[in-house]
């Protein structure tokens, strides 16, 4: 299926402009293209970026971790709960290098409203600054915080969720694994990866065939990686957890791919390896979807679709950790 017209329409522009990619930027630059990309706050342009509801509250918060702190968005509904909520501890996308908490505003705002749960997104390190392995230690700190504090602000600890879209669906992988392997971390419901990088060492077809795209293209994500990683080993399996030697024990996962994405296969091949280790998944590919188009539902009408997917999911997930019987299915 072909993009949508609006999509081809309204990312030509910043296409155009060679201040808008990643591709040639030195590590001075990148503070500048941050600024540039930041989603918008208010106005227009939140008619693509999506509102949030107004039976939900956001603010800021400080997560206190070894050696540091970091600003974690805290979206909570309003009313009051009667039982501490859900916790879904979620790392926004960007390459490891752009974006910030508020880069899928209307997807975490619209997750707490939906499923009754507290959303805490983690403004991490970012590269060139803080190159890996900053951004994972901080994922997995960051987790463990939330998990040790969540009752003080109305969250249960034996009901949390890891969410991640793109570089943090990297990272929210991360985090399971540890955690899994670790005595002190959480014991996670569910992970939810958004269009995931997981195999950052491996060639897959959807980077050649979708290589220059209106969201993201290959040369942008190498441009990226080059940033985070220089000139490590990619199959370090907290650079690249498909890469593992083992996944058995992994929280049931629900990932989402889209058609239109370099990145389009490393979500159904992330899902073959977790089924073959016994871990429950539920795996869509949305056609005519492109990366990041969560943080985009004006553009694309299906990420209304891609989230009520989610919310069902979890809602089957969440009372227990280990819900079997989540189907894969391409829509």
């Amino acid at each position: 299926m072909t993009l949508p017209l609006r999509v081809r329409v309204l990312t030509k522009p910043q296409k155009w402009s060679s201040a808008n990619t990643v591709l040639g930027k030195s590590a001075d630059e990148i503070p500048a293209l941050r600024r540039r990309l930041a989603p918008p706050r208010s106005g227009p342009g939140t008619l693509l970026t999506g509102r949030v509801p107004k039976s939900v509250a956001v603010d800021w918060i400080q997560a206190e971790l070894p050696g540091r702190s970091l600003c974690v968005r805290r979206y909570r509904p309003r009313q009051q709960a009667a039982d501490p909520r859900p916790v879904l501890v979620d790392f926004h996308g960007g390459g490891f290098v752009i974006g910030d908490p508020t880069l899928k505003e209307w997807f975490n705002a619209q997750l707490a409203a939906r499923l009754d749960a507290v959303v805490v997104s983690v403004d991490y390190r970012l590269a060139p600054e803080h190159p890996f392995p900053a951004a994972y230690e901080d994922a997995v700190d960051a987790a463990r915080w939330a998990s040790a504090t969540a009752r003080e602000w109305g969250g249960d600890p034996a009901r949390m969720v890891l969410i991640g879209d793109s570089a943090g669906a990297n990272l929210a992988t991360g985090v399971a694994l540890a955690d899994r392997d670790g005595s002190s971390g959480p014991r996670w419901c569910a992970q939810v990866l958004l269009y995931p990088p997981v195999d950052l060492a491996g060639d897959y077809p959807s980077a050649v065939e979708h290589a220059v795209t209106p969201m993201l293209t290959s040369a942008e994500s190498e441009a990226y990686l080059a940033h985070y990683l220089g000139e490590l080993d990619r199959s370090d399996p907290r650079i690249s957890p498909l890469l593992a030697s083992d996944h058995r024990g992994l929280p049931p996962a629900v990932i989402i791919a889209a058609e239109h994405d370099p990145h389009r296969d490393q979500g159904p091949a992330y899902a073959e390896v977790l089924r073959a280790a016994g871990v429950p998944v539920r795996q869509t590919t949305y056609a005519g979807a492109a990366h990041g188009f969560l943080s985009v539902p004006g553009l694309f009408p299906v990420s209304l679709h891609a989230l009520t997917e989610v919310v069902d999911a979890l809602r089957r997930l969440l009372p227990h950790a280990t819900t079997p019987g989540l189907e894969s299915k391409v829509d």
